[in-house]
């Protein structure tokens, strides 16, 4: 399945999509990411002007601070989509849980990895 047929599934399915699992990010019951550390989490949604006012707005009572430098936005080839960057400082894994949680809850984000 491409990258297109899987956004197409999700929008016509109302499924969410999401990269970050139990299962992915777990061996024997031990985090496979050495906190505290700077953890990426990508954003993908339709790109419109509040989606990335929208993702911060989620993401910024789970961490301390958000700089311009570290959101990165790429458009889609057909300038559709929107991809947010969000490089944040991770202290351990249960914030890194509640993050993806109430992204993944939002109805404007269609990918979280």
């Amino acid at each position: 399945m491409n990258r297109s047929s899987v956004m197409d599934f999700r929008v016509r399915s109302g499924r969410r999509l999401t990269g970050y699992t139990r299962l992915n990010r777990m061996v024997d019951g031990e985090s496979l990411i050495a906190f505290p550390c700077r953890f990426p989490i990508k954003v993908m949604g339709r790109d419109h002007t509040e989606f990335e006012a929208h993702v911060l707005q989620i993401i910024s009572p789970h961490v301390d601070d958000i700089t311009a430098a570290d959101v990165a936005i790429r458009a889609s080839k057909n300038g559709n989509f929107i991809s947010i960057t969000v490089t944040v400082d991770a202290n351990n894994q249960d914030q890194l849980d509640r993050i993806y949680q109430t992204l993944s809850a939002s109805e404007q984000v269609l990918y979280v990895l």
